[in-house]
């Protein structure tokens, strides 16, 4: 096994050391390399097309599964639509194993979506990060699963659907690799169709009133791609409208597939970079020729994406640091697009992080996942900001995307949770209230912490602090000089103050089974203290209350929590149990 250090393709801000990769070629394969992990003791971590930016594909010190090679596609059925294919699979590789599968056949299917801007990314990456496309009526890619494989953290092979295992199902789509690696996956298909692309340039204020004719029209697609020149006043307010319409299965393609070839995507891109009045204007012209060809309701959702193409742009710009490009998505409610890209605008302007590319595309409410980011029938709001690689520039792209989160929250919105790791605690917990019953699940279903990344180890290197937090404001605010003697099990009071039994028997209480719980009598003023601090939010406990962090049912047992104890004496124990566990109990 050899230490490898990893990165994204596309910011190249995650650069992380795993301890091995591993490849696996089959589900058998999967299976044995996570039991491997756990005899040798190591954490796993699971990565696909490796475009993903918040972390969550990789993980320090841990065995990484790369899936690419897991890549065999199964048999089609014809009759309900549905492929099986193994989640290191991508996209342009399924397109073309479809087309040649049906070779002479009258009813063709193919995808119904897929993420835009990239091409090599692979399906269990898609249903990890529950991604969607430009589907104009669309769900997230929840809604076009049949059922997976799942490899636990036990290495047991679970097929998960909405009536077997479907607790799992809704976990590990849209669970960021965190509850097991997804396999394979059987797909459901749409019809192949032919589509008419429809381009003119439009306000934003105009925007969602003629999506809504062209839906009426028939229209499946679509998004706007708005100005990225902060020195125009069409800053995005004005942008390229494009849609697809059902076109006869007659006509003949009228347009290549490959439309933008590299080397003209590189060139659009050294203009977004150094010149983007001139950038957009000619982008827009290229697409507003397009108006009226005819596509395949697959094949035009694929694009143009050259690897490590900064390298080559920073060395034309005479760049003297590293620069990338960082992604955020942010969803507001339809009603609020247009006030939000006006604030947007204001805001990056001042902000002074150049926007290279943005989109608005729209998103129909996932009612299936634990965890859904589309929780709402949304607008759905991408910007992509150029940062340079030093200290600094960082710095302020992440204080422009917390910004921007706010912007979003202020307009019943939400934000994608692993674009990058920068959003506040505070906000994580407004867009995704049930974020702590997710890590909760996390927990219980995998005590071991068997899968780990960079992003979960954030949140569950928060819930340890705020615990530690917990005990030392207890402390502070009751002055406990001595050890807490605990009383008979019959005189246990109301409080609910819990403790291991062993833990009992060694200060000379009255002995109970190890493994018992029971509670003991502490002051009313206590109870209420809790319940006052809560009520004012101490910021010791308002980032994440216990019961938001998933904090076992025996805190005792943390690790954690028992070094704390050796940190503040032998009462320690007692009160920190006591503390968490009251605190969970609160309204």
């Amino acid at each position: 096994m050899k230490p490898t250090l990893c990165n994204d393709i596309h910011s190249k801000l995650n650069p992380s050391l795993v301890a091995g990769v591993c490849r696996p070629t089959t589900t058998t394969e999967v299976a044995a390399a996570i039991r491997k992990a756990a005899q040798l003791g190591l954490a796993v971590s699971v990565c696909g097309g490796r475009h993903a930016m918040g972390g969550q594909q990789f993980g320090a010190g841990t065995l990484l599964l790369d899936l690419t090679q897991l890549n065999w596609i199964g048999t089609l059925d014809s009759k309900d639509g549905i492929i099986e294919a193994a989640s290191g699979v991508m996209w342009p590789q399924l397109i073309d194993a479809l087309h040649r599968m049906q070779e002479g056949c009258d009813l063709l299917w193919s995808i119904r979506q897929k993420q835009t801007g990239a091409d090599k990314l692979t399906l269990g990456g898609a249903l990890a990060a529950n991604i969607h496309g430009r589907g104009l009526l669309m769900r997230p890619i929840i809604d076009d699963v049949e059922s997976f494989a799942l490899v636990n953290a036990e290495g047991e092979i679970l097929e998960c659907s909405r009536s077997e295992n479907a607790d799992w199902f809704r976990l590990a789509i849209g669970g960021y690799g965190l509850f097991g690696v997804i396999a394979s996956v059987r797909l459901r298909l749409a019809p192949l169709r032919k589509l008419r692309r429809r381009v003119e340039l439009v306000p934003i204020d105009q925007f969602l009133p003629k999506i809504g004719e062209r839906i009426r029209e028939g229209a499946v697609f679509g998004d706007f791609q708005f100005s990225i020149d902060e020195q125009s006043p069409d800053f995005l307010r004005r942008g390229v409208f494009s849609c697809y319409l059902p076109a006869d299965e007659a006509e003949e393609m009228t347009v290549p597939r490959g439309r933008l070839g590299p080397d003209d995507w590189k060139r659009l891109m050294k203009l977004a970079h150094d010149d983007r009045a001139r950038g957009f204007a000619e982008y827009s012209s290229f697409y507003l020729k397009t108006d009226g060809g005819v596509y395949g309701s697959d094949t035009h959702q694929l694009s143009v994406y050259v690897d490590d193409y900064h390298s080559g742009l920073d060395h034309a710009c005479g760049a003297k640091i590293p620069c990338s490009e960082m992604i955020s998505e942010l969803y507001v409610r339809r009603e609020h697009l247009v006030r939000f890209m006006g604030e947007a605008a204001c805001m990056l302007r001042a902000g002074g992080v150049p926007v290279i590319y943005g989109t608005v595309r729209l998103i129909r409410r996932d009612e299936e996942s634990f965890l859904p980011w589309a929780k709402e029938d949304y607008a759905c709001v991408i910007f992509n900001l150029h940062t340079e690689h030093s200290p600094e520039a960082i710095a302020r792209t992440a204080v422009v995307f917390r910004k921007l989160i706010d912007l979003a929250l202020g307009c019943g919105g939400s934000f994608y949770l692993t674009y990058h790791n920068w959003a506040r605690l505070d906000q994580i917990q407004r867009a995704y209230p049930d974020f702590g019953r997710f890590l909760a699940e996390k927990n219980a279903r995998d005590p071991s912490a068997r899968f780990q990344s960079d992003w979960w180890r954030r949140f569950e290197n928060h819930r340890r602090m705020s615990v530690i937090s917990a005990v030392r404001l207890t402390f502070f605010h009751l002055r406990v000089a001595k050890p807490c003697e605990l009383p008979a099990e019959n005189e246990a009071g109301a409080f609910g103050l819990e403790h291991e039994a062993k833990a009992a028997t060694d200060r000379g209480a009255s002995p109970v089974r190890r493994d018992e719980w029971f509670k003991v009598r502490m002051q009313n003023s206590f109870t209420r203290w809790v319940k006052a601090v809560r009520r004012r939010k101490s910021p010791a406990m308002m980032a994440f209350p216990g019961v938001s962090l998933g904090i076992p049912a025996s805190p005792a047992a943390d690790p954690t929590i028992r070094a704390a104890s050796r940190e503040g004496g032998a009462a320690l124990p007692v009160l920190t149990v006591g503390l968490v566990r009251e605190w969970s109990r609160q309204p």
